[in-house]
């Protein structure tokens, strides 16, 4: 019985909707944060490539 309750509250359309966009938001905030460390990992990567080339 109260795993039909339970069930019922999961189901309803509003919930699901609310997780689903809360779930959309955290792949978009993790894409966008892995980005952000990608182009500073680059950045260092070309700093340190000039680097060596200047000291050579």
């Amino acid at each position: 019985m109260m795993n039909e309750n339970i069930l019922k509250e999961i189901t309803d359309a509003g919930d699901i909707s609310e997780l689903a966009q809360k779930a959309i938001s955290l792949v978009e905030y993790s894409r966008n944060a892995a980005v952000k460390q990608i182009d500073k990992l680059q950045i260092m990567t070309y700093f340190m490539l000039g680097c060596w080339i200047v000291e050579v």
